[in-house]
């Protein structure tokens, strides 16, 4: 068989395979919908009749006539020959068997399209019992279905149910009531002869009953071990988030997100730190129990239930290889609320974006002056009589017009930005079911830059029978970034002066505004065509079991995750005039698969020991491929991209890539009376990337917990309401590198034969193999406090931390003999320790008014512990890398570079040769003469000191206000950034317009800033401190949902909002903004203001 044959059958049976795994998910989907469907309208099906003393039988009959529901009982339980009476107007199912289960002494369930009589146990009670009724609502009114109703002391008890009322008998009438419900405080009433009560939860703000994602499981907040965050996303979309993320920037310690500047952006992510060198740092992004390897941009904001963050080793330890740098688990939304009875959600917001801060720009006036001051510094004539002698072609006719042009009005926009978002979810007997879909417009704030994303997301789950539970998750998205957009950056350097418009042909661009073809028209782009989008599908089929043995369970996961990414382009800007028009194009496709087998056991012994554990086999495949060509020299223009062969010059290339990964995972969790608490966890690990000598690596971890507000010895504190103390160490691994990084590499070459001879193809080895390259290895040491005070007025948590990474995947130089540039290798050590703090206050609670603080703060310090192992100067001590700013002892952020002190005045003694007034003066820091490389010091930190967050929500009855704050703040020469437009002779001032900076003249003999042609002889940074506090979210809104008028219209939700983020920065940064480090070849930062409104039915 020839090899083509082959790759045809393999081909074959890989669609094969992927046409039956595709098919059986359709038809998994297609019997829930069915189903649900089916159910749905049975459920709601409204009945009339009249009957007057019949039997039993005759009146199920009716109801399977007008129902198609069936019945089944035991006859020898249920008298179906006994007479009864029932007279039925428009009610559904469930109404009608409530009345006649009173009649006739018999308790239903509604499995699907089968009603299940049985006989109703006898709950006769002696005359000293009391029936107790009551309603269990939030502080704003809404009813908590599903809360716990407990007579104290006593196993008696029951549950609300979906308008949160409930009723249980109680043999004293002076009993204490315990009332709960996950997230909310506890609460004790006291009967005292009453038998209706309304009682009303508060939020807990530490949320101990709340259950917090942790990776192949769930557990209650009290009963963590590891040091896990978790965030709710209730309100999350009532702000412009286009990305999650940005909902949760600044306010989790330790979890570092960016900023972002362009629409449909996503901003940088990383935990605790840099434990990595030059391998990933990013953390592992898990979606409802799936690792994920796409963008978080393909999800919207409405459709996440909650992220949990897992920050130390023992709670990442789960995921292995994959986890040192931290995990992510995003959970998104279910079917929720009362059977048949679905619920559906509106929100739309519309708004508007600008650049949050500008730089102060010359204008003309200002211009011509530095033209002046340039000439005189560098020695020219500078007439004031002679402006335009000065100027350039395009410039004079302006300037004598009094004509200017401020380019940030010209490049920039009060951009748009829109949001729809429409969600169903409910319930029926057996199925739960959650289905949405979002549409987001924004305009950037760059002319061009546009973005726009559809999100479609179906999340089924039904129970087949009361042992097996199947589960649908699916999601679509559709993002646009098409159209390119106007050049900034630089282009706002261009001449006030300048010209936009041919003067000979006012409807073409002029290619140089300015005549000096430094600066390019930045309206250029605008004339290109350009597609850019990606799409992703991603479905996750659930197969829960549980198995006949109690507390023991199965589930089977097995997802697919599918990506397309197109991008096309035909140039007709300068650039692309000098070749006749540039067409390129780029099909981009990522394919891949995970499949988790998940064995779970828990159970509660005596209520004393708390036992569980589980075991896990996972293994993933993901395969990337990409196309690409390129045209040039068009005969043709009309068609642009769509007809790359019409171009005269022509390329193609083309990659792939496949890895794979397979995991083994063992955690067992025991708690003896919620007061003692322990887990430890064993993972091995494979991944196709690694030398084959070391394919496969173990992991560990363990933790544990003590609960002190339990012990004996706390009773007198009762201001204590909750106190836990955290331990956990672990080893988890990072496999950031390429699927082909340990092996050889070939690539293609040309070599010519003799003189003149053709050109011939033919293939080098680029790259030398490592066999022995492995995992990073990151073990970390956490120290953890959770506490809760005053009955969770005050609550915080505190963690402290060290980790130390060994094995650091490094690409390392060789020495040019080798014939290879360089190498990834495994060497060195990153330390990094620090601390997190959060606080949470309950400021004021009086009647309806609540004032509530969240505090954030977190430091983090890392340090550089070995390297290469390399001693070359034989003084005793390990070398530095000085080319890559690596230095032993310091950080990974350290600066190492001249100092400087101040600038040389006029009238100075002793200015060094070759240096003049206005030039930085450099410090001598080796006591040797002359400024030399030695002289360069570690005097700074790129990094931040540290970082803080407060949050202030307000709510006064309908009214609710939040505001955050946040910042991250250097110092002590922290968080500097070696700012270039410090300099006022970066960008050719002699030729372009400049930031309007105080710039040191013989009349202006300033310490901060040098002369305008400066140009240092020895290369040094300008660093500027980047500290900064920041106005970030606000939002404001009032519910109307209880508003006569609102329910009249058949309403149960009507909510109005306003939001703005990133509303002001205060900041000594000069540039756009601090936290980016943007300056004039960046872009701002993005302020935007929202209106929007949520209706429920």
């Amino acid at each position: 068989m020839k090899k083509s044959d082959v790759d045809n059958a393999f081909e074959k049976r890989r669609c094969k395979k992927l046409n039956f795994k595709m098919k059986f998910c359709f038809l998994v989907a297609s019997i829930m919908l069915f189903q649900l469907s089916a159910n749905s309208v049975m459920s709601q099906k409204k009945m009339e009749f009249n009957y007057s003393d019949v039997p039993l039988k005759r009146i199920l009959n009716e109801i399977k006539t007008q129902t198609g529901y069936r019945f089944f009982y035991n006859v020898k339980e249920i008298d179906d020959t006994q007479k009864t009476s029932l007279n039925v107007e428009k009610e559904t199912i469930r109404e009608v068997l409530n009345k006649l289960s009173v009649k006739t002494n018999f308790d239903f369930r509604i499995n699907g399209n089968q009603i299940v009589l049985t006989q109703k146990v006898n709950t006769a009670h002696t005359s000293q019992e009391t029936e107790i009724r009551g309603t269990v609502k939030d502080r704003d009114g809404q009813p908590l279905p599903g809360a716990s109703v407990v007579v104290k002391g006593t196993d008696n008890g029951t549950q609300s149910d979906f308008d949160g009322n409930f009723i249980i008998e109680v043999a004293n009438s002076n009993a204490i009531l315990v009332v709960s419900y996950i997230g909310f405080a506890s609460k004790e009433i006291s009967l005292n002869g009453q038998s209706n009560l309304s009682v009303t939860l508060e939020e807990s703000a530490a949320g101990l009953d709340e259950v917090v994602v942790v990776g192949y499981g769930t557990v209650k907040k009290r009963d963590l071990t590891g040091a896990v965050v978790s965030v709710d996303f209730e309100d999350a979309n009532i702000a412009p988030n286009t990305n999650v993320l940005q909902a949760v920037q600044g306010k989790v310690p330790g979890i570092n997100i960016g900023a972002v500047s362009a629409a449909g952006e996503e901003p940088s992510l990383s935990i605790r730190g840099q434990n990595s060198l030059s391998g990933s740092n990013s953390p592992l992004i898990v979606v409802d129990g799936i690792i994920y390897s796409g963008s978080l941009l393909d999800f919207s904001a409405t459709d996440i239930k909650n992220i949990d963050f897992l920050k130390d080793a023992s709670a990442a330890a789960v995921y292995g290889s994959r986890a040192a740098n931290g995990v992510v688990l995003i959970s998104t939304k279910s079917g929720t609320g009362e059977v048949g009875k679905p619920s559906i959600t509106l929100n739309t917001y519309g708004g508007i974006q600008k650049a949050g801060n500008l730089l102060d720009l010359m204008d003309g006036d200002q211009y011509v002056q530095k033209i002046l001051d340039f000439r005189e510094a560098t020695g020219q004539v500078a007439d004031p009589n002679s402006i335009a002698d000065y100027m350039q072609p395009n410039e004079v006719d302006n300037y004598l017009n009094g004509r200017e042009l401020d380019w940030y009005d010209l490049l920039l926009r009060t951009a748009t930005i829109q949001n729809y978002e429409l969600g169903i979810s409910g319930r029926t007997e057996r199925t739960k079911y959650y289905l949405s879909g979002t549409f987001t417009d924004q305009e950037g704030i760059i002319q061009g830059d546009d973005f726009n994303r559809t999100t479609l997301r179906a999340n089924f789950s039904t129970d087949v029978t009361d042992w097996l539970t199947i589960g649908l998750n699916s999601s679509y998205s559709n993002r646009d970034y098409s159209g390119d957009a106007v050049d900034f950056g630089n282009s706002v350097l261009s001449s006030p002066y300048g010209t936009i418009y041919q003067v000979d042909n006012p409807g073409l661009y002029e290619n140089f505004p300015q005549t000096d073809q430094l600066i390019a028209n930045p309206f250029l782009p605008l004339l290109n065509d350009n597609l850019d989008t990606q799409d992703n599908l991603f479905a996750i089929l659930n197969v829960d079991i549980k198995l006949p043995i109690k507390g023991l369970s199965f589930k089977h996961s097995y997802s697919k995750n599918l990506t397309w990414m197109r991008q096309a382009s035909f140039d007709r800007d300068r650039r692309a005039q000098e070749v006749n028009g540039v067409a390129t194009k780029s099909n981009e496709f990522r394919d891949s698969w995970l499949m988790n087998n998940i064995l779970s056991y828990s159970n509660d012994i005596n209520n004393i020991h708390q036992v569980g554990a589980t075991l896990v086999y996972t293994r993933d495949s993901q395969m990337f491929e990409i196309s690409n060509i390129s045209s040039t020299n068009f005969g043709s223009k009309i068609l642009g991209y769509h007809a790359v062969e019409l171009g005269g010059s022509q390329t193609v290339d083309s990659g792939f890539s496949e890895q794979s990964s397979e995991g083994a995972m063992a955690r067992i969790n025991y708690g003896y009376d919620n007061k003692y608490l322990l887990t430890g966890t064993f993972r091995r690990d494979g991944f196709s990337g690694f030398a084959a000598n070391h394919k496969y690596a173990n992991f560990f971890s363990s933790s544990l917990a003590w609960v002190l507000s339990q012990e004996k010895f706390m009773d007198s504190a009762d201001w204590i309401s909750f106190l836990k103390l955290r331990l956990s160490y672990g080893q988890n691994g990072n496999q950031g590198l390429g699927a082909y990084s340990s092996l050889a590499r070939v690539g293609t070459t040309q070599y010519i034969f003799g003189d003149g001879a053709n050109t011939e193809n033919g293939y080098e080895i680029t790259s030398i193999a490592n066999n022995d390259l492995k995992w990073e290895s990151t073990k970390s040491l956490n120290l953890g406090l959770n506490f809760e005070l005053f009955d969770g007025r005050f609550s915080g948590d505190l963690d402290f931390y060290k980790s130390k990474t060994v094995d650091l995947l490094v690409q390392r130089s060789l020495p040019s003999y080798t014939g290879y540039q360089t190498t990834w290798t495994n060497l060195g050590e990153v330390q990094n320790k620090g601390v997190e703090v959060f606080l949470n206050s309950v400021n004021v609670e009086s009647g309806d008014f609540k004032w509530e603080t969240g505090i954030s703060f977190s430091l983090n310090r890392n340090e550089i512990v070995s390297l290469y192992g390399e001693d070359a100067n034989g003084d005793g001590q390990e070398d530095d890398d000085i080319s890559r700013g690596w230095f032993i002892g310091e950080s990974l952020g350290a600066i190492y570079n001249y100092k400087t002190d101040g600038i040389y005045q006029v009238g100075d003694p002793n200015i060094p040769n070759r240096y003049r007034e206005g030039d930085f003066r450099l410090l001598d820091t080796d006591g040797e003469e002359g400024i030399t490389p030695d002289d360069r010091v570690i005097y700074g930190n790129e990094n931040p000191n540290y970082r803080f967050g407060v949050t202030n929500s307000i709510s006064y009855k309908k009214l609710t206000f939040s505001a955050f704050v946040n910042s991250i703040q250097g110092g002590n020469n922290w968080y500097l950034a070696d700012n270039r437009m410090l300099n006022p002779n970066t960008f050719f001032p002699g030729r372009a317009n400049m930031v309007n900076i105080p710039y040191w003249t013989p009349t202006n003999p300033t310490n901060e800033y040098p002369r305008i042609d400066y140009n240092p002889r020895i290369r040094h940074r300008f660093d500027q401190d980047r500290s900064f506090v920041r106005l970030q979210d606000v939002t404001i809104a009032y519910d109307f949902s209880k508003s006569d008028f609102i329910q009249q219209w058949g309403l149960n939700k009507f909510r109005l909002y306003a939001s703005g983020k990133n509303l002001a920065t205060w900041t000594k940064w000069t540039g756009y903004d601090p936290e980016l480090g943007t300056t004039i070849s960046g872009t701002p930062i993005i302020s935007s203001v929202i209106l929007g409104l949520e209706i429920g039915l």
